[in-house]
């Protein structure tokens, strides 16, 4: 593996692959020292890296790079590097309000046309829940929206805010089906632009809105009853787990309820 500084590493040697990866960009780094492999074939169509070698070799070696982490290697001096490696770029990953709106809107503003293709009419970016195998995605995903609803114990006129709301399909669902007074937020253009369109044509001016905003700068003047942030923590970086829940605890009136959910993975 070698960086644009001409500086190289041999993560692993392999009989069936000769394979020399070339970073030209740093998140692609990031990918590979925080054991995000995976992400690697993205990072390439993206231009971030080049491969030098036979591609199919690299597939066939595709599972042992999933497995790999050079902190099992028994050579101590490698895993120290490979820990002040992560911990260094963790320490310069910045999560800033300009850096978290360009990410976002690079991947949710590619086109309203390509995610409809594979969503469900609603546009709802996050896990299904199929309480039947015989579910369609949109049933599954009506079903989770109001699973949401339900724990969140929902009651019309009560104040609702859905940070990372998307396209608006637990925003939309909350007000017509519980009679809340609903509130989003995104970072996206599209999706932003999506919502206001869909608030219009369903005639709920007055109590649904949608911002284009950060949730670090989302108004605490007036706090909520409940608040759902469904597969934002994700976005929000390690780092700023604690003010990000922090904020929510601000926006949430006295005995108010938070609905939050995010994926992660052990060691995290």
């Amino acid at each position: 593996m070698s960086t644009s500084e001409r500086s190289s590493v041999c993560l692993r040697s392999h009989p069936l692959a000769q394979i020399e990866m070339r970073l030209r960009d740093k998140r692609a780094l990031w990918h590979i020292t925080t054991g995000q492999i995976g992400k690697l074939a993205e990072d390439y169509v993206e231009g971030m890296v080049d491969i030098l070698g036979n591609l199919r070799d690299l597939m066939r070696i595709a599972p042992v790079l999933l497995d790999d982490d050079p902190r099992n290697e028994p050579s101590a001096a490698t895993a120290r590097i490979w820990h002040g490696l992560r911990r260094t770029l963790w320490e310069h990953s910045h999560h800033s309000r300009e850096k978290d709106a360009a990410q976002i809107q690079s991947h949710y503003d590619v086109s309203d046309d390509f995610y409809a293709l594979w969503l469900d009419p609603r546009r709802v970016y996050s896990c299904a829940y199929f309480a039947e195998p015989s579910m369609t995605l949109a049933q599954a995903q009506e079903a989770k929206l109001d699973h949401i609803c339900t724990k969140l114990m929902l009651k019309p006129g009560e104040r609702f805010i859905d940070i990372g709301a998307g396209w608006g399909g637990l925003l939309l669902w909350a007000a017509e089906h519980y009679g809340v007074d609903a509130t989003g937020i995104t970072l996206s253009k599209n999706q932003y632009n999506h919502v206001n369109r869909l608030i219009v044509e369903k005639g709920l001016q007055g109590r649904v809105r949608m911002l284009l905003q950060d949730y670090r700068d989302v108004d605490e003047s007036q706090p909520f009853d409940k608040v759902a942030s469904v597969g934002m923590c994700e976005h929000v970086g390690r780092p700023n787990l604690p003010l990000y829940f922090s904020k929510i605890r601000r926006l949430l009136k006295p005995g108010g309820l938070v609905m939050n959910h995010g994926i992660t993975a052990g060691g995290v």
